[in-house]
């Protein structure tokens, strides 16, 4: 399990964090109403007796963002920041294509996809208030540069130079997207949180493609109050169950419309 091995850099970066976005020296971007996105839910939390069950997304909407320990959420290491406390957070994926990503790298963990896939459901949603996010998705043209500019500050640097990846060799740029250490990313993500100009964050998924072209996609972490992530920001539409069709030996989408 990826974990923070470097207070030290993990407090530099979330005040190196805290001051661009205080200054407004930092890529944003605007997310306007009506934008579509997904996200990879258990099909547990979606039926009753293997049955979709419409009120159980209410309860996801509930629900999600209490715990939420992850790349770019979660807790901070003790007396640093506070948002592991303060706030909650939701992963979205702007494409399906990252959704997919996530899918095949479950998958691979449990080696048979159709399997995997038959445990998954997707709810598909719809942004009803414009979001205000961080911009460093793979679009963004200024993604490189501000992570950069984060690499140079005075005590990031200092921290990069006497901690656990002194002789690594690695940015922080590279550390940001780092398999087993979210010291870097989580940083900037509880930054984020603590911002209430922010909803959020948009940045490239950390999953492999499979795909041909090494298509990836874009996910969007929204920040706030747990429980209260997704409230009055997103609206389901759409959800979307899978099951096996034994006489075609194939998997079947089932659509279960919200409006």
């Amino acid at each position: 399990m990826p974990s923070i091995s470097d207070p030290n850099l993990f407090e530099a970066v979330y005040l190196a964090t805290k001051r661009s976005l205080s200054r407004g020296n930092f890529p944003n971007r605007w997310v306007a109403r009506g934008n579509g996105l997904v996200r990879l839910v258990d099909k547990q939390y979606l039926t009753t007796y293997r049955e979709f069950d419409a009120s159980k997304v209410v309860d996801c909407l509930r629900v999600w963002g209490t715990d939420s320990n992850h790349r770019f959420s979660g807790s901070a290491p003790l007396g640093i920041g506070s948002s592991g406390v303060q706030h909650g957070a939701v992963y979205f994926s702007t494409q399906h294509a990252s959704m997919l990503n996530e899918m095949h790298h479950y998958a691979k963990q449990s080696s048979k996809f159709a399997r995997n896939l038959k445990q998954r459901g997707v709810i598909e949603s719809e942004i009803v208030k414009p979001l205000t996010v961080l911009d460093l998705s793979r679009h963004s043209g200024q993604t490189l540069k501000y992570l950069d500019s984060l690499g140079q500050d005075a005590d990031v640097k200092r921290a990069l130079a006497s901690g656990p990846f002194a002789n690594s060799g690695l940015t922080l740029t590279q550390l940001v997207r780092h398999t087993n250490d979210y010291s870097a990313a989580r940083a900037i993500g509880l930054a984020v949180g603590d911002d209430r100009s922010l909803d959020g964050i948009t940045v490239e998924t950390a999953r492999p493609s499979v795909r041909d072209g090494g298509e990836s996609g874009d996910n969007v972490v929204l920040y706030g109050p747990k429980g209260e992530v997704v409230s009055r920001r997103i609206e389901p539409q759409r959800v979307i169950l899978f099951d096996r069709n034994v006489d075609k030996n194939s998997v079947e989408m089932i659509q279960h419309s919200l409006g």
